[in-house]
């Protein structure tokens, strides 16, 4: 493994700058075209990283399945979106380990950037968490009134929203996800890279995050939708979230930087 690729656990840098550059509209785009190229440059502890967040997921739609609840597949899809941010430590060492020509890309340093991630990430991946809490229980709540008792196991049909119950269901949950999502995503869009990275304090990462969404707000909302319809379309479609939630991490990552460039190198 590679030393120099340690981050820096210590105290914020406060010393860089936080002020956001201005990104085109196409910046997403081009984020998620070389996101693409990360994760085929680290496909092999790409995959295995992600197949950790992924397991869980299957576990839990194979309990919806064997419980007839199969449209709550979409609610639990709106709950991974809240809680993906929380992988971005693994991903972004295994990013600029690839782009560093004297280091090779190593499963174990990704592992081991869950252990070194400082307190400003720690309340930042609680917050998501506790969104994801709140999300469940909304949307089990909708779910019991609305849809109620019936069995429906995983089959087109149970996700097809003909019917007025299926309707008013994913009505209500996407109204509720919607605002979730987007308070969510103004918060910790950026406030995470820059904790993860030391640059930041808590309060400042999340100032910041939320300058540079309001200055680049055209281009950061085609950033949310795509984050949103891509990796909501992955959970529901397990086995694409293996290859979906690196390119999407890669690309959060490459974005940030644009927005957040480090004038001395960042700390991985």
């Amino acid at each position: 493994m590679n030393n120099a690729m340690t981050p820096e656990t210590s105290s914020p840098s406060l010393g860089l700058s936080l002020s956001s550059q201005r990104i085109a509209l196409t910046a997403p785009l081009s984020a998620i075209e070389e996101g693409i190229a990360s994760f085929r440059r680290t496909l092999l502890p790409s995959l295995i990283l992600a197949g950790f967040f992924v397991l869980p997921g299957i576990l839990l739609h194979l309990l919806v399945h064997r419980l007839g609840l199969a449209p709550m597949i979409w609610g639990l899809a709106g709950g991974f979106l809240l809680i993906a941010p929380v992988s971005l430590p693994g991903f972004f060492v295994l990013a600029r380990q690839e782009r560093n020509p004297q280091a090779r890309p190593h499963l174990a340093d990704a592992f081991a950037a869950f252990f070194r991630i400082p307190p400003a990430f720690l309340a930042l991946a609680f917050f998501c968490v506790f969104m994801f809490l709140v999300w469940i229980t909304d949307i089990g709540t909708v779910y019991s009134f609305v849809i109620g008792r019936e069995y429906l196991p995983l089959a087109w049909e149970s996700f097809i929203p003909l019917r007025p119950p299926h309707l008013a269901f994913y009505f209500w949950g996407s109204l509720m996800g919607t605002a979730l999502a987007a308070i969510l995503f103004v918060v910790s869009a950026f406030a995470i890279p820059l904790t993860i990275d030391c640059r930041a304090t808590l309060v400042s990462a999340v100032s910041a995050s939320a300058r540079a969404i309001f200055h680049n707000f055209l281009p950061c909302f085609l950033w949310a939708f795509l984050l949103a319809a891509i990796i909501m379309t992955a959970a529901i479609f397990l086995p694409l979230l293996l290859f979906v939630l690196p390119v999407m991490a890669y690309a959060t990552e490459i974005l940030y930087e644009k927005l957040f460039p480090a004038q001395d190198g960042l700390p991985f």
